[in-house]
């Protein structure tokens, strides 16, 4: 409906800012996260266990990690930090810092696995993006 017919009829248009778009939005979403956050572990519930997890066998994870990390290479999809992340997490582990090692490792091999995935994704997904 136009300005003239709104008036005609007893109607008003309300013009609305940016603003305040911006503003419900992100009390939309404040109130999702409130939401949501009580039903999630806290990072101390989850910590203790992969850190006594990784500490049992750290240089098997370290091990089955650097394979992870070489096979996303060899498919020629290593990301940088990877190799960086495992070199951190075995000097951390001979320092005796096994909290800061297993999360450096638990980091490495999720970089190692993502990394995987990404060209299992590429193998096919190229096609779709040359001009035909």
């Amino acid at each position: 409906m136009d300005q003239a017919h709104a008036s005609e009829s007893g109607m008003t248009t309300a013009t609305v800012s940016p603003v305040s778009v911006t503003c419900v939005r992100f009390a939309v979403l404040a109130v999702l996260v409130m939401i949501i956050s009580p039903g999630c572990s806290t990072a101390e519930d989850t910590s203790a266990s992969d850190a006594s997890r990784c500490t049992k066998d750290f240089a098997a994870e370290l091990a089955a990690a650097e394979q992870l990390r070489v096979a996303a290479a060899n498919a020629g999809a290593e990301w940088i930090a990877t190799a960086g992340l495992l070199h951190s997490a075995k000097q951390d582990a001979e320092a005796g810092s096994m909290e800061t090692a297993c999360a450096l490792l638990e980091q490495a091999v999720f970089e190692a696995r993502s990394a995987l995935a990404q060209a299992r994704r590429e193998a096919d997904a190229w096609r779709n993006r040359v001009v035909r």
